[in-house]
């Protein structure tokens, strides 16, 4: 990932969005050091069909991204992270962090796909399997309870970590503290936005919980879905770490919530908080 660091911060620093020849090439390098052997091709087209933001799209063997609305998309990115905190680096370093987190995020679907192709039989790959028959099955209850499919809150998320990672690479001293943990508390905020949260009951609601709910009501099993299965998976005790458990929507404890705003407290001091180290450790 090192020719992607080197890309993104040439551009960071010529002030220049990502253009469609890097977007490309990112690509490229992420399928050529994960073998994404099911990705065929890269499609990039100026109009979308899904909103005016520079957007993604993974449908089968191929990745389409569409540029347009590129001002547009890139004041609200920059809000977004600025209500973190004001940013010390330029608008057109939040936009291409918010475009690099879509590039990586589609490419999660991609990685998800190579998992349930090749059978892996652990939990994560087990809830990507169960969404992709609820895609195939009923892509309107799909959409419904998008927020709630593991495949799309471990896209989000990882999308968004894998961007973080390439910014952590840039030259020393280019990426300021103050930014640093701007960038890693939109991370932890991102996680726990698929999560509800009953403060009065100390109870946190897991996306997969809401998801089985969902497919409970609109009895999915006579799509072939079984949710006691379902429930089995989502339910059974967890030995994953926390980082583990956001990566795919599944439930955490109230505490585990509250360590997420004491890390999002930390980095407002602009603490240095290894978010990923921070998250794997048992709580």
């Amino acid at each position: 990932m090192e020719e992607i660091a080197r890309l993104v911060w040439e551009r960071n620093r010529e002030k220049k969005v990502l253009s469609k020849e890097d977007i490309k090439r990112i690509s490229e390098i992420i399928i050529g050091e994960n073998k994404y052997t099911n990705i065929k091709k890269i499609l990039i087209k100026k109009v979308s069909p899904i909103d005016e933001e520079f957007a993604g799209e993974y449908l089968e063997d191929r990745i389409y991204f569409y540029q347009m609305g590129l001002e547009k998309s890139l004041e609200l990115d920059y809000e977004e992270l600025a209500e973190l905190g004001r940013l010390q680096g330029s608008k057109i370093e939040a936009y291409n962090f918010s475009c690099l987190s879509t590039i990586f995020h589609e490419f999660a679907h991609a990685r998800q796909d190579l998992m349930v192709l090749k059978q892996k039989r652990n939990r994560e790959t087990k809830l990507y399997s169960i969404a992709n028959k609820l895609f195939e099955m009923s892509y309107n209850f799909y959409m419904d309870n998008y927020e709630y499919m593991p495949t799309e809150v471990n896209a989000f998320v990882k999308g968004s970590l894998d961007a973080y990672s390439i910014y952590k690479k840039f030259p020393k001293g280019y990426l300021s503290r103050k930014d640093d943990s701007i960038y890693s508390a939109y991370i932890l905020q991102k996680i726990q936005s698929f999560y509800e949260v009953d403060v009065k009951e100390d109870q946190v609601i897991s996306p997969t919980e809401n998801l089985m709910v969902s497919a409970d009501e609109y009895n999915l099993s006579k799509h072939g879905i079984q949710i006691e299965d379902f429930a089995k998976i989502v339910m059974q005790e967890n030995k994953e770490s926390l980082y583990q458990r956001v990566l795919v929507g599944l439930p955490m404890k109230y505490s585990e919530y509250a360590y997420i705003n004491l890390l999002k407290d930390a980095l407002k001091e602009e603490e240095q908080v290894p978010i990923l180290k921070k998250l794997q450790k048992k709580i």
